[in-house]
């Protein structure tokens, strides 16, 4: 190769890589823009408020008020509001800044998901769809805790990935440790260990040797979550929920429509899906009858979605 033609091979790689971290600072922009638009103007709603109304208290009073109001959600997020309401000055704004952070996390996370699966450019894709995405924008400026489940959805994801791709010992350590932080935020994290097991069934004779230590990492978060539940009184839990009407068959196609793609509507904007990731919104279904036939088809596509990973040996 001629110096000039070695000149111009490089100028091209030079563009691309400028116009590549051009589109990655364009996307991030984007997300934070959308999740940072007019917060200041939202009040604050019932649901961030059985978080917000104890953070004023001390340590030991305040998560025991906000466990007795919200009993089924483990606690790890309302530590981490507490103690950010010590950092900053604890108003709603400043709450819900701890929220977009985590999602602002989030959206970074996914992108290195997806470009560990499927190369660069579908990392880029990924993220875009989830910065747009309507319902991670809504969950990332509330005072709860499931953006921080989404999170931690995603490293124990991407971790799990390593793990049996690369099949070393640190990966399945990590994945644990992201599966107890998972669990400590929204038990309904669990639901993607199913994700994780349809992997495994698509690829059984590949990974067969691989259960064991997937599913030893997964058992402290599995124990830990057991025992907070058998240590926490639940009283009428389910009882809360008896507002939400049971849905139709209709309603079960519609709200998977609406969880796998972000989209409320067919005409609004795409929202994003990766890695099935979004398990945790589905919690006005699970508390009815029809919830193991949503979760399966869920469960199912999630599986069909990852086989960028049981493609690779």
């Amino acid at each position: 190769m001629s110096s000039e033609e070695h000149g111009a091979v490089f100028s091209v790689s030079r563009t691309h890589q400028i116009v590549y971290m051009a589109i990655f600072i364009g996307i991030l922009a984007l997300a934070w823009q959308l999740r940072t638009y007019r917060l200041a103007d939202e009040s604050i709603w019932l649901d961030e408020f059985f978080t917000y109304e104890h953070l004023d208290k001390p340590f030991m009073s305040a998560l025991h008020d906000a466990q007795v109001q919200s009993p089924a959600i483990p606690p790890f997020h309302f530590v981490l509001a507490w103690i950010w309401a010590r950092i900053t000055d604890g108003s709603v704004y400043s709450m819900r800044m701890l929220s977009i952070e985590i999602g602002m996390a989030s959206v970074l996370l996914v992108y290195v998901l997806g470009r560990r699966i499927y190369g660069p450019w579908s990392g880029l894709a990924a993220a875009a769809a989830l910065a747009v995405s309507p319902y991670h924008v809504y969950y990332s400026q509330e005072i709860r805790s499931y953006g921080l489940a989404m999170f931690f959805s995603v490293a124990a994801l991407y971790a799990f990935v390593n793990a049996i791709q690369e099949r070393r010992a640190r990966w399945h350590i990590m994945h644990g440790i992201a599966a107890v932080l998972l669990l400590a935020s929204h038990p309904f994290g669990a639901l993607l260990f199913s994700v994780e097991a349809c992997i495994f069934a698509a690829s059984l004779r590949r990974r067969w040797r691989q259960i064991l230590p997937w599913a030893l990492s997964i058992a402290p978060s599995v124990a830990l979550t057991g025992l907070y539940f058998a240590l926490t009184p639940q009283g009428d839990t389910l009882g809360m929920l008896e507002w939400i009407p049971k849905p139709r068959l209709w309603d079960l196609e519609k709200n998977l429509y609406e969880t796998i793609t972000g989209c409320v509507f067919p005409y609004q904007m795409l929202g994003g899906h990766m890695g099935g990731l979004f398990l945790y919104y589905l919690a006005p279904i699970a508390a009815h009858y029809y919830d193991a036939l949503l979760c399966l088809q869920l469960e199912t596509l999630h599986a069909v979605l990852t086989t960028g990973v049981c493609n690779n040996p």
